[in-house]
């Protein structure tokens, strides 16, 4: 199980990992901060995640500049293929290269 510290202003401070207990595992409290479980997925979706305390959701509290950033210094997906689909590549060429093998050797037999 999750939970997200917040600080008084309900700004995340930490994600953290909840024994079944619902005690935080590797974390101490500071004071003036709490652990919300609802919903850590809608935060972890958030640039900058502020908890709202009047209607208990998450909002997104970063700026449109600051999303801006965040996005552009986010890893770009590869376009180099995997090493799986590499090696498949390999496998096809290979008998695309036997079949033709085998078909010539069938031509001029």
């Amino acid at each position: 199980m999750f939970g997200i510290v917040i600080n008084e202003l309900g700004f995340k401070v930490e994600f953290v990992a909840l024994n079944e207990d619902g005690t935080i595992q590797s974390y101490e409290l500071k004071e003036n901060e709490q652990v919300i479980t609802t919903d850590w997925n809608v935060a972890n979706s958030r640039v900058k995640p502020k908890w709202n305390f009047t209607t208990l959701i998450w909002e997104e509290s970063a700026t449109q500049q600051e999303i801006i950033e965040w996005e552009a210094n986010q890893p770009k997906p590869s376009t180099e293929p995997t090493l799986e689909e590499r090696i498949l590549q390999l496998e096809v060429a290979e008998v695309n290269r036997k079949s033709k093998e085998i078909e010539q050797q069938l031509l001029n037999y």
